[in-house]
């Protein structure tokens, strides 16, 4: 709509107030029809709101439009589930019929206005716009106090992302928070925009950078190192290289900000593809790879730290193991030995293997599972690419439960107090490359059931290198390491080693969420 570029400010309103309308109206569309054509003009939105914001010097803008992007990518992926329910039954119960109703009356408002104009009509539309306006008015009550009263699930009910200052607040010394995006082609000023954009983000303030990185060339990029460091045939030198390349477009042009050269761990939150690849692996031509200098955090997007943050949990002396559990799937009797040598290092343990290893153990109350510190699953995981809600680790079915541990089940969990989730399962950490440039997997919801930090894989790694790399962590994490420390160490023990030096075996698995 804007093409002037001196508009940008005019063009940075309108947007402001179209994505608000937008969202205001999110939860009334159900079908997942209507959804789909009602999600495909927000991203682009989002993302000229952004652009909007950058031509005008604003960089600040531009990251909160970009957290705002991400945060209503994550509410659409969720759709209409009774998602937290357990946590809030009363509350999600009676915006959910409300909903329900509001979307009745619309429909009846779009039959009505396609009637012949008359006083009947007239009268009739004015009931049931009264209706809708009273209804909305008892939703929004509704939000709010579920908001007020627990401030996450209610950030799976509305868009409502935390704002840059509130990132900088708990961020500690000594640590960086570094997310990506690369915008659609098109910006507010209608012209061509093929550039990477960087934002460093520490306690004391935001660096922003662009990076000559056209989208089409660094996704091929992406791809192909994603293809070739999970192979542990490929040849180390074209891996190498590969990993070189894509340095250069991701680390190299902020390490001059010395808040990031200073800073021992790095927050990474990557855009799209990005999430398919292990940065600690990358390294500069002839150097040494990125987790060799730095402690490397994962997330999803900025806006999960202002819950991790509170669930963060110290415990390292109580595991809960799970490992091969009986299914329809191949057995996995490396899984069931890796539990019982990492259970072994732990002060207390317990651990459930084969017909023991249900789902319904699993989704019981954190007390009724012993209050373990860490929960360790090594079994299958499936992740389904068109529904990423329907993605779950394959455990032992039982009398009221299939078997399949799906993603929005996780949200009906409590597991306050768990201080680390590890998913040492197939493909478990792999998410959906969605409109908001996302990772929505297992991970997150591993994350709303309590969890502050979870590990997991990016691909299918050699079952020795999986148990020497998680002996390793354990027994790092146990003597007092943090966790992003300890995986750090673990990942640059097996590297030194021969026949573990390819990055397919030591650079596999990723920390997500807390860096403590």
């Amino acid at each position: 709509m804007w093409s002037d570029p001196s508009r940008n400010t005019k063009a940075q309103t309108y947007l402001e107030s179209a994505v608000a309308v937008w969202e205001s109206i999110r939860r009334q569309v159900k079908t997942g029809r209507d959804r789909s054509g009602f999600q495909s003009t927000l991203p682009d939105a989002y993302a000229k709101l952004a652009a909007a914001c950058i031509a005008q010097g604003k960089p600040e803008g531009a990251f909160e439009s970009i957290e705002r992007g991400r945060a209503k990518s994550f509410l659409d992926l969720l759709g209409t589930r009774g998602i937290g329910a357990r946590r809030s039954k009363k509350k999600t119960v009676q915006i959910a019929s409300i909903e329900n109703q509001l979307s009745a009356l619309r429909e009846k408002h779009v039959k009505l206005a396609s009637d012949p104009v008359g006083t009947k009509t007239r009268s009739a539309r004015k009931a049931v716009n009264q209706q809708i306006s009273e209804l909305d008015k008892k939703r929004l009550e509704l939000v709010d106090q579920l908001r007020r009263s627990d401030p996450e699930l209610g950030s799976l009910t509305v868009v409502n992302p935390p704002s840059l200052k509130e990132i900088q607040s708990l961020l500690p010394s000594g640590t960086a928070l570094v997310e990506y995006f690369h915008p659609r082609e098109k910006t507010i000023s209608g012209k061509k925009q093929d550039h990477l954009w960087i934002f460093v983000v520490h306690a004391g303030g935001l660096h922003f950078k662009t990076v000559d990185a056209p989208k089409a060339d660094l996704e091929r990029a992406l791809q192909n190192y994603a293809k070739l460091v999970a192979d542990g045939s490929s040849d180390s030198k074209v891996v190498e290289a590969a990993g070189v390349k894509l340095y250069k477009w991701l680390i190299e042009p902020i390490e001059p900000i010395s808040q990031l050269t200073d800073s021992e761990t790095l927050v990474i939150v990557p855009w799209g593809p990005m999430f398919k690849i292990p940065f600690a692996a990358l390294k500069p031509k002839g150097g040494k790879p990125l987790s060799a200098r730095k402690n490397i955090v994962m997330a999803p997007s900025a806006g999960v730290y202002r819950y991790l943050v509170k669930k963060r949990a110290s415990g390292r002396k109580n595991m809960l193991a799970i490992g091969n559990p009986k299914t329809a799937m191949v057995p996995l009797p490396g899984a069931e030995k890796e539990a019982r040598e990492i259970a072994g290092l732990f002060r207390k343990s317990a651990i459930y293997t084969k017909s023991k290893a249900t789902e319904g153990l699993i989704k019981e109350d954190y007390a009724e599972l012993g209050r373990p510190d860490v929960i360790h699953l090594a079994c299958h995981g499936i992740f389904n690419e068109r529904a990423p809600q329907l993605s779950h680790l394959a455990l032992t079915p039982d009398q009221k439960n299939d078997g399949k541990l799906e993603m929005h089940e996780l949200f009906d969990l409590d597991w306050r107090g768990v201080s680390l989730v590890t998913m040492s399962a197939c493909s478990s950490g792999k998410g959906k490359l969605g409109s908001g440039d996302d990772l929505v997997g297992l991970t997150r919801g591993f994350m709303f059931a309590g969890a502050p930090s979870i590990l997991c894989s990016l691909w299918d790694v050699d079952d020795e290198a999986t148990r020497a790399l998680m002996v390793s962590f354990y027994k790092n994490y146990i003597g007092g390491m943090s966790k992003p420390e300890a995986l750090r160490k673990a990942q640059m023990s097996m590297m030194n080693k021969k026949k573990w030096s390819h990055p397919y075996y030591w650079s596999a698995f990723v920390l997500f969420g807390d860096w403590e």
